[in-house]
């Protein structure tokens, strides 16, 4: 897997593969043209699946200007270990001890914050409000699937909100450097959530 990119347009979530074909490319409504490139020669657009193209991209070639090495993966196991320590701390109102497990130049992306926050004081400072406002909420692993720098995590939630519990999931992409967290950006699908506060 390649990643989950947010298209806010039509309420999606973009979910990117790799996919070795052969044989003949045909023309339809939907492919008017293609060409054949190599991966050096290709250049990303800053949405939608252009941001599955860069990524791909940086797994291949390395980041931006493709002279660095490919990032390793996390396997499944250690994911769901690195997950099993952070996210109980979701839980319990403790935005610093969460924040830890964040590195110092890392972004934070979720569907209350869709353009992100960067660096970590930003993040401890959206944790401590988020966090405050849902104390007993509680987040568990579902399964995970290593990507290049990381993991995918499908995870279930459990929020009590507006006298109600909802019952959530979703998936996050987390980047892992040197046991922290430098990129995480968390999908889901929050109706029924917001729909349960507005009746509270």
């Amino acid at each position: 897997m390649v990643g989950a990119y947010p298209l806010p347009q039509r309420n999606q979530v973009i979910l990117a593969y790799p996919v070795r074909a052969s044989g003949e490319v045909r023309l339809s409504e939907e492919l008017a043209e293609y060409r054949l490139l190599s991966p050096a020669k290709v250049r990303s657009w800053p949405f939608g699946t252009g941001r599955a193209l860069s990524d791909w991209l940086d797994a291949r070639l390395g980041p931006a200007d493709g002279a660095g090495p490919a990032l390793p993966s996390m396997d499944r196991d250690a994911a769901l270990s690195f997950c099993a320590r952070w996210l109980p701390l979701w839980t319990g109102n403790r935005p610093e001890a969460l924040a830890e497990a964040y590195a110092e130049d890392a972004f934070y992306r979720d569907p209350a914050r869709p353009d992100g926050l960067s660096g970590r004081p930003a993040i401890l400072a959206y944790l401590r409000r988020l966090l405050a406002a849902n104390p007993d909420w509680a987040w568990e692993a579902d399964d995970a699937w290593p990507v290049p720098g990381g993991f995918f995590l499908r995870w279930r939630a459990t929020i009590p909100a507006g006298g109600a519990t909802i019952r959530e999931t979703g998936l996050d992409r987390v980047l892992v450097r040197d046991g922290l967290i430098t990129r995480n950006e968390v999908y889901f699908d929050r109706a029924s959530l917001l729909a349960a506060m507005n009746r509270g």
